[in-house]
């Protein structure tokens, strides 16, 4: 694991600077992905000290813009450099709903694997929420919204806005105007989308899975692979209601385990009804 400084940027949120040891490993990284040149190139914007850097990406044709400092190149790292989910070859998804899409590391890696699918990003942080569609742009099937998934229509606001870029927790306001953000059910996102299910859902939420699941969640039978993070450390009993909702409404289903993330696979949960008291 990488060890990190942590201080703050003057926009207040907190800043990582990695380690030496850490900084030659992940160049070592970038160049075996990218060619020594390239790489080295890409590793060098990462971790410099600009507000923000603009990476090549060749398999993609484009460049890809994070800002160097912030939680940006490691989560760059994880899609970029690395094999994030493990999904199997063959899948072609329609719909690709990607809950916490962060600045669009995710939904760019699921435009290039699925060229054919529709692909909904969402992501409550303003900055990032505009990074997300800046480095999108060039995949028209990809809809930007700034919002947060949510268990039923309401409007939610960031609880924690002093914080790294990934961990941007939301809470339900009754408050209108600025700072207050849509929050989506699945069930809005398929109306929206025309679709009857979701191919692939990501969920990258900080924590707001414990509401998503631990209500109504009888859409999840509409859902074919769900990749979620789990993120107990914020809110203990996410994991735990996830599975309940799994046996609430009898979902079959396989895993695996990549990395932060489960990839779970679930198999004709449409074919049975809620069970009382699950």
């Amino acid at each position: 694991m990488a060890a990190y400084d942590v201080t703050d940027n003057p926009d207040g949120r907190p800043s990582i600077k990695v380690s030496r040891a850490a900084a030659a490993e992940r160049r070592r990284l970038y160049c075996a992905k990218f060619g020594w040149w390239q790489g080295l190139k890409n590793w060098r914007a990462a971790y410099s000290d600009q507000a923000m850097a603009s990476i090549y990406l060749p398999r993609h044709k484009m460049h890809f813009r994070l800002r160097p400092g912030t939680t940006d190149a490691g989560i760059f790292e994880d899609f970029f450099l690395r094999e994030p989910y493990g999904l199997p070859g063959g899948l072609k998804p329609k719909l690709i709903i990607d809950g916490g899409a962060n600045i669009g590391c995710s939904s760019v890696f699921f435009a290039q694997k699925y060229s054919g699918a529709s692909i909904i990003a969402l992501e409550p942080d303003a900055k990032n929420a505009a990074l997300c569609a800046e480095n999108t742009a060039r995949y028209k099937r990809v809809r930007v919204i700034q919002g947060a998934l949510w268990p039923r229509d309401a409007r939610i606001e960031i609880e924690s806005p002093d914080v790294h870029n990934t961990e941007f927790r939301v809470v339900e306001t009754t408050r209108e105007g600025p700072g207050s953000l849509p929050a989506l059910t699945i069930p809005a996102l398929l109306e929206m989308a025309g679709a009857e299910r979701v191919d692939i859902l990501k969920i990258d939420i900080e924590g707001g899975e414990y509401d998503l699941f631990a209500g109504d969640a009888e859409w999840i039978t509409r859902v074919d692979i769900l990749i979620i993070e789990f993120h107990d450390r914020f809110r203990p009993g996410c994991a735990r209601e996830f599975y309940r909702a799994l046996c609430r409404y009898a979902l079959d289903f396989d895993q695996q385990i990549c990395g932060d993330n489960v990839a779970v696979f679930l198999k004709g949960g449409q074919k049975h009804g809620k069970i009382e008291g699950a």
